[in-house]
């Protein structure tokens, strides 16, 4: 049994140690400060007590690859990005969408407890929303891709057990939204800036695609396993 806990040990140690090959996944938790302008605009105009959006939670997952030998590795990570949903009288605004990123690594200082790095990757994100205002509500998608690039660092421990912290940079607008289902019309309602909100069209406000945002400086802490 001991014999088999040391191989095993020697095992993680070698796909941990600085420059070797090996996967690892894991996944992070945080916040980004994303800006959803033309939401805000509506909110004010006719979201009667509701506030308005902030920053946005997001969580992703992730796996990668270190190629052997070098102080490159790959990973590919999907996230779930998600406001809080925004309630007044009668009214109701939310935003939610997920991005799909491969990422490029560079593991720029590293020793077996501390790993320093920058990484870049080219990916899609997703958006999804919905407006409601007394009897009349709308719900609209879409999707654009974007970039983002960061620099983070990993405290490891158990030599394959790491805690990991990064910010990036990402540059991910969404500049049009279809509309997928439509109850009543926003057009014209009350106080509502929305101009255009036919099903199967472009959602319109003060007669100009709205649109989205998930763009902007994006914070996360998380946990890493090499194995």
């Amino acid at each position: 049994k001991f014999v088999l806990m040391a191989l095993v040990g020697v095992g993680f140690s070698s796909a941990f140690a600085a420059g070797q090959g090996g996967w690892s996944m894991g996944g992070n938790i945080g916040f980004i400060n994303a800006d959803q302008d033309d939401m805000n605009k509506e909110i004010e105009a006719g979201g009667v007590g509701a506030s308005k959006f902030g920053n946005a939670w997001e969580v992703n997952g992730h796996i990668g690859y270190r190629i052997s030998g070098s102080s490159i590795g790959l990973s590919f990570r999907p996230s779930y990005f998600l406001y809080t949903e925004e309630k007044g009288t009668d009214t109701a605004f939310s935003m939610s969408g997920f991005t799909i990123f491969p990422m490029m690594k560079w593991y720029m200082l590293e020793d077996q407890t501390i790993k320093f790095f920058s990484q870049f990757g080219i990916g899609y994100g997703h958006m999804s929303g919905s407006i409601e205002e007394a009897t009349n509500s709308v719900d609209f998608s879409g999707g654009s891709l974007g970039y983002q690039a960061g620099l983070g660092a990993e405290f490891c421990f158990a030599r394959v057990h790491c805690v990991n912290v990064e910010g990036n940079l990402r540059f991910l607008g969404v500049e049009r939204f279809t509309v997928d289902s439509v109850s009543g019309t926003l057009v014209g309602a009350g106080s509502s800036k929305i101009t255009q909100d036919a099903k199967g069209k472009e959602l319109e406000i003060n007669d100009r695609d709205f649109a989205g945002s998930m763009s902007g400086v994006l914070a996360m802490v998380g946990y890493t396993l090499y194995f």
